[in-house]
């Protein structure tokens, strides 16, 4: 999860698929896929497929660092079970 967080600071949108580049083996790919599933269910991101058969986009719903830098108002991640 922390490794995919990573990846999507500072993009606010990336396509799935991205998501899997350099993701040599299988277990690679069921565990970022399985961090997509836990990063939707804590509400850190969003998936979104806009229309039929189109691509399939993650949103981030997390602050960015250099918004809480900018802003000087912490976004702590809230952790829920």
């Amino acid at each position: 999860v922390l490794e995919l967080m990573e990846r999507l600071r500072g993009e606010p949108r990336m396509l799935f698929e991205a998501l899997f580049e350099g993701s040599g083996t299988r277990g690679e790919l069921i565990i970022t896929f399985l961090a997509v599933l836990e990063m939707t269910r804590q509400r850190l991101i969003r998936v979104v497929q806009e229309i039929s058969c189109g691509p399939i986009v993650i949103v981030r719903l997390f602050a960015d660092e250099t918004t809480e830098s900018s802003t000087g108002v912490n976004h702590e991640l809230e952790k829920t079970d």
